[in-house]
């Protein structure tokens, strides 16, 4: 079967056998309906990694941003001290607790007025005690030390001071008649009166103590040489009549 350049077609009802037949082709039919669409084909194998690209340029500088607003300094001051002046801001401890100033003021108390003051940190809670540790082992006993030096012997003390004039005696007995009647003697001159000592006991500064009264005080004896009350011994209404040492 041959053909012209031109694309033919023929019907095969009216070819025998014969192959020496000239067909005469045709005009080319008009183009027919699209075919329905196929099934999706396997996903191909992944490509190889093309190589980096360049670097872009820099972009322009962005507008420049609105300024912040203004932080807070704290000045640590140490423990509050009554005498010192504070103003806003200042931090001080008191208690164990960390307080800041509020309002300027001098000698408020951190923890009273909260006007002037308010809470920074407060102070932990104390922690509770611990177990008692074991006992430790007794030591050894020590040896015994070397006597000493004996020391050197002290000084002499001073002479006391002489001890006042002792009482007058009592008025001696009369002596014996002489034997044989002898010449009458003269008569003796008449003594001094004595004095009469009141022993009043311990003193007490409630009594009125008159001259010559005697009292204990401190376990030494006084007289009274002036009327006096509530002036304990020794003093100038007194004089020591015993020592108790």
């Amino acid at each position: 079967m041959t053909s012209s350049s031109d694309e033919c077609y023929s019907d095969e009802s009216s070819i025998k056998n014969d192959k020496n037949i000239h067909i005469k082709c045709g005009p080319r039919g008009p183009k027919g309906e699209r075919g329905p669409k196929g099934d999706r084909g396997d996903r191909g194998q992944q490509g190889e990694r093309g190589e980096r690209g360049y670097d872009g340029k820099t972009g322009p500088k962005g507008p420049r941003g609105k300024k912040g607003h203004s932080g807070i300094s704290f000045i640590w001051k140490g423990p509050w001290n009554p005498t010192e002046f504070y103003e806003e801001n200042d931090i001080v401890e008191y208690n164990g607790s960390t307080y800041i100033c509020t309002h300027d003021n001098c000698n408020i108390i951190p923890d009273i007025d909260i006007k002037c003051w308010n809470l920074f940190v407060s102070c932990g809670i104390n922690g509770k005690d611990g177990e008692n540790g074991k006992d430790g082992i007794n030591g050894k006993d020590g040896e015994n030390g070397k006597d000493g030096i004996n020391g050197k012997d002290g000084e002499n003390g001073k002479d006391g001071i002489n001890g006042k004039d002792g009482i007058d005696g009592k008025d001696g007995k009369d002596g014996e008649n002489g034997k044989d009647n002898g010449k009458d003697g003269e008569n003796g001159k008449d003594g001094k009166d004595g004095n009469s000592f009141i022993w009043k006991g311990s003193w007490n500064n409630t009594i009125v103590y008159n001259i010559n009264d005697v009292v204990e005080s401190n376990g030494s004896s006084y007289i009274a040489i002036s009327e006096n009350i509530n002036l304990p011994p020794p003093s100038i209404s007194w004089n020591l009549m015993a020592s108790n040492s």
